[in-house]
């Protein structure tokens, strides 16, 4: 089981970097992205589309009668429309219409998460896999179904079976969007919630807005999307602009390839807002936008000898286990001291890890988190270095007082966190 479960984490690592490597073009993290009229939407001059304020991969709008939701591959493709209401089919044949929504597939514990926040859970009844839904954190009706077997395939037949009226899912490659549409129906449609692909962090969380609105709670969902963002805001606004800043290297080889989230990414985004200076960006074309990719070993061990910290180290839980990736490792200078830091605090057995379902929901946890490690980090590094700096003793041989070591170094070494962790760990 322990072995099942370090096989998927590794892979779950490497799908939350690739998760938002799309075709869409790159933006500037620090100015929020504001919802544009695609040429391929289709158009009603009746409806009043909402503007967002970071996601760009829906739209939500409405009229008198209907209400409407576009989603979207990338910045130019849309995958479907929809609209719910009382007006018929008719009047608007480029969107589905969603007759009912009271019965859930949520084929992605990611979706589970929103769902829950809105406090819709007994409307599922279907998941993917029980293992990812922790029963304490998610407590299913007991008629809910498993329709996802051990290798990740979903019988997509059973989703009719079970008189499901929404499929919540996500949509990886734009070519299987056929298989999926196959399935609907009058009283069965399919919706892509593709917020793993947005690239800033807040946009990822904008997406409750499309449950609010799919699900009548849409007070609700506005109220906690502006608590979210008020609280991450707030977080990114107490972190002073450093003269030092923690120098971060991410991920471990993965069968040869070391992969590192590009300028624009979610992940690169999180690291900077929390004061980490990400090693692996060059000035290159192709580190920009939104997506991932493989640098040399040459590169990523260069890095690595450089960085005060190792963020996201695959599946590894200990420095033995990590380097058995490569042999070159070991070699670096700062090896044996070098601390990782590990989002699997409160990850199960089982495979479930709340960093991937509440992290997508919540980034201003995960950017608490790293923000508190880092400045545990740069205290402890200051001491050291404060305290090897007046190691010299007196000429009576003793030694003499520091009095140039900054008072918050002197007393003590240690970091008193102001929150709690949610997701990260220190392995030293």
């Amino acid at each position: 089981m322990l072995k099942q479960f370090k096989i998927y984490y590794l892979f779950l690592i490497f799908i939350g970097i690739l998760a938002c490597n799309s075709n869409s073009t790159s933006h500037n993290s620090n100015n929020p992205i504001n919802q544009q009229t695609r040429n391929d939407s289709p158009e009603v001059d009746s409806i009043s589309w909402h503007t967002n304020q970071y996601a760009r991969l829906f739209r939500i709008g409405i009229n008198q009668e209907d209400t409407f939701l576009m989603i979207y591959f990338d910045s130019v493709s849309a995958l479907a429309g929809y609209f719910w209401g009382t007006s018929p089919q008719t009047r608007y044949p480029q969107f589905k219409k969603i007759e009912s929504r009271h019965q859930i597939a949520s084929l992605s514990v990611t979706n589970t998460r929103f769902l829950k926040e809105l406090k819709l859970l007994k409307q599922v009844v279907a998941v993917d896999r029980f293992q990812y839904h922790d029963p304490t954190i998610y407590p299913l009706n007991k008629t809910c179904t498993q329709v996802g077997d051990a290798t990740g395939n979903i019988h997509k037949e059973s989703l009719i079976k079970h008189n499901v009226n929404l499929t919540l899912c996500n949509l990886v490659e734009m070519g299987s969007i056929a298989d999926w549409e196959r399935i609907e129906n009058k009283n069965h449609k399919v919706i892509f919630i593709q917020n793993f692909w947005e690239p800033h962090p807040l946009a990822r969380a904008e997406w409750i807005r499309v449950y609010g609105y799919l699900f009548g709670k849409v007070k609700e969902s506005e109220l906690l999307f502006q608590q979210i963002v008020s609280s991450y805001d707030s977080i990114k606004r107490s972190i002073p602009t450093k003269t030092t800043t923690i120098n971060v290297m991410i991920n471990l080889p993965y069968s040869g390839s070391w992969m590192v989230p590009k300028r624009q990414n979610y992940l690169t985004q999180i690291v900077q807002d929390a004061g980490g200076n990400c090693l692996w960006l060059r000035n290159s074309a192709n580190f920009k936008g939104v997506g991932s990719l493989q640098i040399s070993m040459e590169q990523a061990l260069n890095d690595l000898s450089k960085s005060d910290v190792l963020l996201n180290p695959g599946s590894f839980t200990t420095k033995k286990q990590a380097e058995s990736v490569d042999s070159r490792i070991v070699k670096l200078p700062n090896w044996k001291t070098l601390p990782f830091l590990q989002c699997d605090l409160h990850a199960t057995n089982n495979g479930y890890n709340p960093f991937w379902d509440d992290g997508m929901l919540h980034p201003e946890k995960i950017l608490s988190d790293l923000n508190q490690l880092f400045n545990q980090l740069q205290l402890e590094s200051d001491f050291k270095k404060s305290t090897s700096g007046n190691s010299h003793t007196s000429k009576a041989g003793q030694t003499p007082p520091q009095n140039n070591i900054k008072p918050s170094i002197q007393k003590s070494k240690t970091y008193t966190p102001s929150a709690p962790f949610y997701y990260y760990r220190i392995i030293q």
